[in-house]
């Protein structure tokens, strides 16, 4: 009997470290750069966008993928009817990009670009990465989505408790919090589906 439960217990064991072996090997791959300009999630199913450009200098408005462009949410306080989505999103999307030129179509094949929920968008910080990390400095990100703010990012998420707030998501840090919705901040586009 005990030959048996010890057999028993190594076999639950070996298992058990399978399956962490698995989890972690997951965890490594779970971003893919697709080589387009997005990163799919193979956790989530989702493409978000990845940024071009570097965090310091002036923003390039001409260039909606550019990390320093700011945008706001609403342009009263209420609908979603800010720059995000009249220029970001419709830039990206197949639109007028934000200098006024007619965009030769869907950024990378996708015309269902949106800004991310709360929840998706809080599940890309990286708690080990830039200043969430210990590092001194950097975005709590991967840095396979490219250059990142160390700052605010808005979700398509509005407060419920105060309409005329949005939920984002800080990289610099990591916590969640909720913005006036005419406060410009940094943008991250997002789709359902790889």
């Amino acid at each position: 009997m005990y030959f048996i439960r010890k057999a028993s217990l190594t076999v639950i064991a070996c298992a058990m470290l399978l399956v962490v072996g698995t989890v972690l090997a997951q965890a490594e791959d779970r971003f893919i750069d697709n080589g387009d300009g997005t990163i799919s999630d193979t956790q989530t199913g989702l493409m978000w966008e990845k940024k071009t450009g570097t965090p310091s200098g002036l923003p390039d408005h001409s260039n909606v993928h550019d990390v320093k462009n700011r945008y706001v949410w609403s342009d009263l306080g209420g609908a979603p009817n800010g720059s995000a989505f009249t220029k970001f999103l419709y830039g990206l999307n197949g639109g007028t990009s934000p200098n006024g030129t007619s965009t030769s179509g869907c950024f990378a094949g996708h015309c269902d670009w949106r800004l991310p929920l709360i929840e998706e968008l809080a599940g890309i910080v990286d708690q080990t990465q830039g200043l969430c990390g210990g590092g001194r400095s950097g975005a709590c990100i991967d840095p396979i989505f490219g250059p990142t703010m160390p700052s605010a990012y808005w979700s398509a998420t509005t407060n419920a408790r105060f309409p005329g707030r949005a939920w984002g998501s800080d990289f610099d840090g990591g916590p969640v919090g909720s913005g006036h919705k005419i406060a410009p901040f940094y943008v991250r586009a997002v789709r359902s589906g790889l």
